[in-house]
């Protein structure tokens, strides 16, 4: 019995030492992303000497199901025989210590997670940050070959899906590393997805941080593209286009135009919704009284708006359209005699000239003192202007036209007697004069 109890003293010493000797073993780790706390050579965390004092084994079941610290050891088992398919150290078969099964991951001894990611709220941004937006902080625990990377969920964690070029490796450490991931690009769509931390061990124990959730807040919307001048003729339409960047989170754009590109207005009816990169078009109908006008995009988000370049718009005149010509007319000598036409086609200021001909239509030459207007009136015609033609030309910036012609008759009206014979005595065989006269008429008129 003395010899029974001398033994197991032994054995719970040698134990002991074995702990130990794996507690101060010095703690390193080298890997890509890895940035490991400093420590001093020789010491294990203190907080660390603590926790894994008291772990206990766990079945081969524990092990590979990834869960918790696991049950007691059987009796008969503590400090006796390695875990399954772990090899001896120490040379010459001899049995492993405590330290050497910590390393190959077995007997319960199992990485642990010091600090969790925390949820962020990040704007949209391209490109990489100066900081990590993710991190987490892992105890090794001494375990050799752990296998870290990120993973990500977009469905609310309902399904994880590995994080590609976040994996690196751990060696043996017993000090707390650091894991970091850095997102490349942030967009609104990103907004609500969730990211954890992996943690494996050769031996099949797979330990999850708890996850973060990435909260995406709009981003500082930019002009990609500005609209352009356009010069067009009136009537033709212009069209201008826009795009936006910068951030993907919902946006509108509106239209504005204005005369000086100080003062601006907003087009009714121009406000709509706008996706990302996505073309904004107005149209417009150019009118040569919008000639000179100034026409740019208003971009927005929930935070911020951004406006384009402006953009001037130059009207061509177009040329005037006769919709209506004169026609010829008949009147009586001494009437009155009118002429009327209209044109179309320009809001462009359009002069009107009067036109008239007396050999048929061979030469015209502009009617003295008539005004520069469709119509064209004359308080009294007389003979002389019977069988003239008029016409008249419609001119602006871009050129003239001319309306068909149209022929003034004018009738001769019977004479009018003004002074009627008188009664003359005169000696019988004398001869007798008489006179009358006539007015009312330039025509030839025989008495």
């Amino acid at each position: 019995m003395y010899l029974f109890f001398r033994m197991l003293i032994a054995l719970t010493l040698a134990s002991v030492l074995t702990v130990g000797s794996f507690l101060q073993a010095p703690a390193s780790a080298h890997a890509v992303m890895v940035a490991t706390e400093a420590g001093h050579a020789g010491q294990a965390d203190a907080e660390d000497t603590e926790e894994h004092a008291g772990g206990a084994a766990a079945s081969e079941t524990d092990l590979a199901e990834g869960e918790g610290s696991g049950p007691e050891q059987p009796e008969g088992q503590k400090a006796a025989s390695p875990a399954a398919g772990v090899p001896a150290r120490g040379g010459s078969g001899a049995a492993p210590g405590l330290a050497d099964l910590a390393r190959e991951g077995g007997w319960g001894v199992r990485p642990e997670w010091a600090t969790h990611p925390q949820d962020v709220s990040l704007a949209e941004r391209n490109g990489r940050p100066f900081r990590p937006d993710f991190t987490a902080n892992v105890r090794p625990m001494g375990v050799s070959d752990l296998t870290a990377n990120w993973q990500a969920s977009i469905n609310g964690g309902l399904t994880w899906g590995d994080i590609a070029g976040t994996e690196t490796t751990m060696n043996g450490s017993t000090s707390r590393v650091t894991l970091s991931y850095d997102l490349p690009d942030v967009w609104w769509h990103m907004n609500g997805y969730m990211y954890r931390a992996k943690v494996a061990a050769p031996t099949g124990v797979v330990i999850y941080s708890d996850p973060a959730t990435l909260t995406v807040l709009p981003g500082q919307i930019a002009v990609n593209a500005s609209p352009q001048g356009q010069t067009l003729a009136e009537g033709a339409t212009a069209v201008f286009t826009a795009r936006h960047g910068g951030a993907s989170a919902p946006a509108e754009v509106r239209w504005q135009e204005s005369r000086d590109q100080s003062s601006w207005t907003d087009i009714d009816g121009s406000r709509v919704p706008i996706g990302f990169n996505a073309e904004a078009r107005f149209e417009v109908e150019a009118d040569f009284a919008l000639d000179g006008m100034s026409y740019r995009a208003v971009f927005s988000n929930a935070r911020t708006e951004a406006a384009t370049n402006p953009a001037r718009l130059t009207v061509i005149p177009a040329l005037a359209v006769v919709s209506e010509s004169p026609v010829s007319r008949s009147v009586s000598e001494g009437g009155s005699a009118t002429f009327t036409s209209r044109y179309t086609g320009t809001a462009a200021p359009t002069s009107a000239t009067w036109e008239h001909s007396v050999d048929g239509g061979a030469s015209w030459a502009d009617v003295p003192d008539a005004a520069a207007d469709p119509t064209l009136t004359f308080e009294r015609v007389t003979l002389d202007m019977d069988g003239r033609q008029y016409r008249v030309r419609y001119s602006n910036a871009s050129g003239s036209v001319w309306s068909d012609a149209a022929t003034l008759t004018v009738n001769p009206v019977r004479p009018v007697v003004t002074e009627h014979p008188g009664p003359a005595g005169v000696p019988a065989g004398s001869a007798a004069e008489f006179s009358a006269a006539f007015g009312g008429t330039d025509a030839e008129t025989t008495v």
